[in-house]
């Protein structure tokens, strides 16, 4: 099992020449969504316990689910649905490319983040939720490798 210190490291060795959501850093693997149009990376421990578009981490502490939506194939269409369904609380990155925030979830199920990338006729979207204190640089590192294939 890798320890969560061991996800900023391999942030920093992985990461660091990088462009966002370019790259998967070494040790980490790739999780597709259903359709096989986005990609996000995440450490190569994490497991797929019921359908391969959700992993989670060992401790299950983190989990992220992708898919992605061509029924608003823009991010400008599928902001205002995402935020009427799932208000922010804090945003991290509201861009032409990219929405990235965090919104409450039911009560006591963890913090929860919403990010979603513009791509070609469709927008990549994944949910991440984690559930008490941990390395937020590994699971930012998980949030903005969300790309298109």
């Amino acid at each position: 099992m890798i320890k969560p210190q061991t996800y900023t490291l391999l942030l920093l060795f992985g990461l660091a020449a990088a462009p966002l959501g370019a790259a998967t850093p070494a040790g980490w693997q790739q999780v597709s969504d259903k359709a096989g149009r986005c990609t996000i990376s995440v450490p190569g421990d994490w497991k797929a316990p019921f359908i391969k578009t959700s992993v989670e981490s060992p401790d299950k502490n983190f989990s992220v689910i992708i898919s992605s939506s061509d029924a608003t194939p823009s991010l400008a269409e599928a902001k205002p649905l995402a935020q009427r369904m799932m208000p922010p609380v804090k945003t991290f990155q509201d861009s032409a490319t990219r929405l990235w925030y965090q919104y409450e979830g039911n009560q006591g199920t963890g913090t929860h983040w919403y990010v979603a990338v513009q791509a070609q006729g469709v927008v990549c979207l994944a949910q991440l939720t984690y559930k008490s204190e941990c390395d937020l640089a590994a699971l930012k590192s998980v949030a903005t490798s969300l790309s298109a294939r």
